[in-house]
């Protein structure tokens, strides 16, 4: 039974990432124009992570509400798993959301709460009045890494990795709904 058990608690430990970008605790951010889309990929590639999903990417826009701000700031910093988070065109936000941003994630970071999620790149790609907002103890620059990672990992080597993902999906269609599809 307790051979067991240890199995059980062995397969229940959370995995963290070994990603080279994500190794202080802080809040990174890009302030550099990069191919955004190629640079996550390179990232979950070298993190050897199977994929993201849509929840772990906040996709700014001028109608992004505060309150999405918020609840995306919170659940990238507390989530457990330590998964990857990434925040896109924060140019597309007024100034003030940026700050308010900034005012919630510093909230989290100087809360009470232990263990906190430092798995968060910012693509601040935004013009100067946006560049400095983020001179903080709390947040990290990672330009220089990012330029090394996409000399550590060619496209082919995460392409040849996702795509084997989606060759496996099959796609059914039918004219009734259900059946266990």
């Amino acid at each position: 039974l307790s051979e067991w058990s240890e199995n059980i608690k062995s397969k229940d430990k959370i995995k963290l990432n070994t990603s080279s970008v994500f190794t202080s605790k802080k809040i990174k951010t890009c302030t550099t124009y990069v191919n955004v889309y190629r640079t996550i990929s390179q990232i979950i590639y070298e993190a050897k992570e199977s994929m993201v999903s849509l929840s772990q990417i906040l996709f700014c826009k001028k109608e992004t509400s505060s309150n999405e701000i918020a609840s995306f700031c919170r659940r990238s910093l507390l989530d457990p798993f330590k998964r990857l988070y990434f925040i896109l065109s924060i140019d597309k936000l007024e100034y003030l959301q940026v700050m308010e941003m900034k005012n919630h994630l510093l909230k989290v970071i100087e809360s009470k709460y232990d263990n906190l999620n430092f798995n968060l790149l910012i693509f601040n790609n935004a013009g100067t009045q946006m560049k400095n907002m983020f001179d903080n103890e709390n947040f990290e620059n990672i330009n220089h890494a990012l330029s090394q990672l996409s000399g550590m990992v060619k496209d082919e080597d995460f392409q040849n990795a996702f795509a084997n993902l989606f060759k496996t999906n099959v796609i059914v269609l039918s004219e009734q709904a259900g059946m266990g599809k």
